[in-house]
């Protein structure tokens, strides 16, 4: 999987899948992708492609296909150029996209996350092509 990411050195703090309208000649299309936030939940990167549906249990397809649709709750973000940079913006309101901050996070998830980032202590976020 391609992310889509400055070089920033900082560490992706959650992600989850937003939909994201591209460009299609006269028209457009919806793809549901996944989107990496930093700590403080500012947008730090997204796949270049649409998300794949793919789990080893169809319990985690179930899973997957959940988050998918929790992503059409959220606003459609659109790909906007500032400078020479890539980011993403809610499609209404023209708003930076926004993820869950890792302060605001349940006790048990933020545990979770952190026991991670020990693991991965040396990864930059986005660094990591390979799917998981």
């Amino acid at each position: 999987m391609e992310i889509k990411i400055p070089e920033t050195g900082v560490r992706c703090g959650t992600w989850d899948h937003r939909v994201i309208r591209h460009p299609d000649g006269e028209d457009s299309v919806l793809l549901i992708h996944e989107v990496h936030y930093d700590a403080a939940g500012a947008c730090k990167g997204w796949t270049q492609n649409g998300a794949e549906v793919c789990a080893d249990s169809v319990e985690g397809l179930t899973e997957v296909l959940d988050r998918m649709a929790r992503a059409l709750l959220k606003p459609v973000l659109v790909e906007r150029k500032e400078g020479d940079t890539d980011v993403l913006v809610e499609q209404i309101t023209g708003l930076p996209a926004r993820g869950t901050a890792v302060a605001d996070l349940p006790p048990e998830k933020r545990a979770d996350l952190e026991a991670f980032a020990e693991l991965a202590e040396d990864e930059v976020c986005g660094s990591d092509q390979t799917r998981q």
